[in-house]
């Protein structure tokens, strides 16, 4: 049960963590914070050769490459993740996926 409320403690504390995010970006007007490959996948609970993927078949784009090569995404990111995810779960095709993206502007 230690293990369950661990998780529990540390999801709740990271839903609260983008919750700041999101107030204070929004309200400074700062750019949006830009993550790394990992951090994406992670926080849209796939892997990162699912993200690397997407990005070949044209369903994410990367915000910024970084001098060092690093791929940055914008954390606008995220709930296009899940939408893909969404999808496939639906078991659509890349081509549906990409026409439904569209459609709905993302």
């Amino acid at each position: 049960m230690k293990a369950a409320d661990r998780f529990l403690s540390i999801f709740f504390n990271a839903a609260r963590r983008e919750s700041a995010l999101e107030t204070n970006s929004q309200d400074a007007g700062s750019p949006k914070e830009l993550l790394k490959i990992g951090a994406l996948a992670k926080a849209a609970r796939v892997m990162v050769p699912t993200i690397r993927f997407w990005i070949q078949e044209g369903l994410l784009e990367v915000t910024e490459v970084r001098e060092s090569g690093y791929q940055m995404f914008s954390s606008d990111k995220i709930p296009r993740c899940e939408q893909i995810r969404k999808f496939k779960g639906e078991r659509q095709t890349l081509s549906e996926i990409r026409s439904k993206l569209v459609q709905n502007g993302r």
